[in-house]
C-alpha cells in the first residue's frame, strides 16, 4: 500500500499527499500493519502527526495483541510516547506483552530447574 510505504520511508510529503487524496489512515495490510505502526517503525514523528490529525487509531493493535504505544516504548522512542500520549493513547491498554514476559520468565525458569536436575544426573 503506499501509504504504508510512505509511512515506513519517512515520507511526510508523500503521506500528506496520499491522505489529502483519499488514501486511509486506518487500512491494515496482513492483518498487522498500519500506517501508524509503520511510521513508529521509522521512528517517523512528522508521519505519525499527519496519520494522527487524519484520524489514524491512537489505540490500533495488531491481532498479537501490541499496540502501538508499546512499540514505541520498547524502542524508547521518547518523543512518539509522549505524542501518543497527548493524542490520547491508553496507557493502560491491555496488549498482552506483560503475559508475553511472563511466560518467557516461566519457561526461563523451568529450563534452569531441568538443566540443574540434568547436571545432578550426570
Amino acid at each position: 500500500m503506499p501509504l504504508h510505504l510512505a509511512a515506513a520511508m519517512d515520507n511526510d510529503q508523500a503521506v500528506k499527499i496520499l491522505l489529502k487524496h483519499g488514501a486511509d489512515p486506518n487500512r491494515v495490510v496482513h492483518q498487522v500493519f498500519s500506517p501508524l505502526v509503520m511510521a513508529c517503525c521509522a521512528k517517523s514523528l512528522k508521519c505519525m502527526k499527519l496519520l494522527v490529525k487524519t484520524g489514524a487509531d491512537v489505540n490500533f493493535k495488531s491481532p498479537s495483541g501490541r499496540s502501538v504505544l508499546s512499540q514505541a516504548v520498547d524502542n524508547g522512542i521518547t518523543d512518539i510516547v509522549k505524542f501518543l500520549l497527548e493524542a490520547r493513547a491508553d496507557p493502560n491498554i491491555d496488549d498482552g506483552v506483560i503475559m508475553a514476559l511472563s511466560l518467557s520468565l516461566i519457561r526461563l525458569k523451568f529450563c534452569t530447574w531441568l538443566q540443574q536436575r540434568t547436571m545432578t544426573r550426570l
